[in-house]
């Protein structure tokens, strides 16, 4: 009878502990803040195919609060950037630098997401341009 009650108690607890190791975790900002994109759309105009281009992507920060980026995505391997968690403190310009590097010759139609502790918690930023020879 112990032998049992200690399996089903083995049983229960390994439930438990999946239950927590598979549920997904949401994170919740206490401070908001705002940004301003001071550009829409990031465009990269007539890129060479065999180049590097590197672009600052300034972002203004319109609340009181500092700015927590916390991971930036990217829609493709081209597009290289800091993906880590960055702060910037409410008196310090925000800028995030872009690299570009085309691996072949088309239309530019990427785009950026950044994650944050903004209303929107999702931000997309669309990159054009054209890859020419």
């Amino acid at each position: 009878m112990k032998k049992k009650i200690l399996i089903g108690l083995g049983v229960l607890i390994a439930l438990v502990l999946v239950a927590f190791a598979t549920k997904q975790t949401k994170i919740i900002y206490t401070v908001n803040t705002t940004i301003e994109l001071k550009e829409p759309i990031l465009n990269l105009g007539k890129i060479n195919l065999d180049s590097l281009v590197r672009v600052n992507i300034p972002l203004k920060n319109t609340s009181k609060q500092p700015l927590l980026i916390s991971k930036i995505e990217k829609s493709n391997a081209s597009l290289v950037v800091d993906e880590t968690a960055q702060y910037f403190p409410i008196d310090k310009p925000v800028e995030l630098t872009l690299l570009y590097q085309p691996n072949k010759l088309d239309l530019i139609n990427e785009s950026l997401i950044l994650h944050g502790n903004f209303p929107e918690q999702q931000i997309t930023i669309p990159v054009v341009g054209q890859v020419v020879k």
